[in-house]
């Protein structure tokens, strides 16, 4: 048994889905967690059914900008650019970002609204696939955000752990799969026990890896956190 499955049952889950948007709404009447124009970008793409990041995800993102303040960010998985914009808007006019994406139709928005906001000479988007990108990439990153298929996590993570800073921290969202890690593999459908295998594998190794440090968080689909072990 991984670390992550446990008895919680549907009812369980469902409450804790149920908590987790009520503390989002109050946080969001304490303090709208977004300005207006990237409010209406995330309107937008969650019409389009775009998978962007949830808004408690938003907010932590936000805090560890400006906590971190990184200079060099690498996301792989651009979606619309929302989430490359919202860390460019949050940090210093000298950070760079390289963003990933291979699928055509959003790579043409990302480009668009990546140039809209102001931040084509901030932002570099890389049209590719990703295990591609991560070998024509220079230099080390102080943050790494990784939102790309979830299938693909275990594979990407010795080339990012490469490229990630000693001093620097790799956040992976998704790493939950919609609170279906938290079961044991004959409960999930056959189509995704890939996905559930592959995600157990991940976190196996960022939990276990004596020389990495990380936590597990419930925030949006499950964010993991991880540094260095100086």
């Amino acid at each position: 048994m991984s670390h992550l499955e446990g008895e919680i049952s549907p009812r369980d889950r469902e409450t804790q889905g149920e908590k987790r948007e009520v503390f989002v709404e109050f946080l969001e009447n304490k303090k709208s967690i977004i300005p207006e124009d990237l409010k209406t970008l995330e309107e937008k793409a969650l019409l389009d059914w775009m998978p962007i990041i949830r808004k408690d995800t938003q907010a932590l993102l936000i805090w560890l900008m400006k906590e971190r303040r990184p200079k060099r960010i690498l996301e792989i998985g651009t979606c619309v650019g929302f989430s490359s914009i919202l860390m460019a808007r949050y940090t210093e006019d000298d950070t760079q970002i390289f963003t990933v994406e291979n699928y055509e139709p959003r790579i043409k928005e990302a480009t668009e609204n990546i140039e809209k906001f102001g931040y084509g000479n901030r932002i570099t988007l890389m049209p590719m696939d990703a295990k591609e990108a991560l070998y024509e990439l220079d230099g080390q990153f102080d943050f790494i955000f990784l939102d790309g298929p979830k299938g693909q996590y275990p594979f990407y993570l010795p080339k990012l752990l490469e490229l990630l800073s000693q001093d620097g921290m790799l956040v992976t969202d998704n790493v939950l799969f919609d609170g279906d890690l938290l079961k044991q593999r004959s409960e999930i459908r056959h189509r995704d026990r890939t996905i559930h295998d592959r995600l157990n594998m991940f976190l196996d190794e960022l939990l276990n890896n004596e020389s990495l440090n990380t936590l597990v968080t419930q925030t949006g689909d499950g964010m993991a956190l991880t540094t260095r072990i100086k």
